[in-house]
């Protein structure tokens, strides 16, 4: 699957609007939520063929001054799919 082909999996699946992307160099990204996390991970690991969760982590800004969000998932990254391995970010 193409990169196109994921996020029209995801687009479909989790309805378009709650997706945002975004690219840097050749780092394409999708954000989710935190309460879609586990089914977009679910989703890439069933259906698209990913099969290698390299890291996932996160940070607690509790104390960090006007944070927006008091947590926030950074990353869960690094799937290999195939040859082209991806990365999938998620947010709040």
């Amino acid at each position: 699957m193409t990169y196109d082909d994921v996020l029209k999996l995801l687009r479909d699946r989790f309805g378009a609007e709650t997706l945002t992307t975004s690219t840097f160099r050749d780092n394409q990204r999708v954000t989710v939520s935190a309460e879609q996390v586990h089914g977009v991970l679910e989703t890439l690991k069933r259906d698209a063929g990913f099969d290698y969760l390299a890291d996932l982590s996160a940070a607690d800004y509790l104390h960090y001054p006007d944070a927006s969000s008091l947590r926030r998932l950074v990353r869960a990254g690094e799937y290999d799919h195939g040859n082209a391995p991806g990365r999938q970010d998620v947010g709040e």
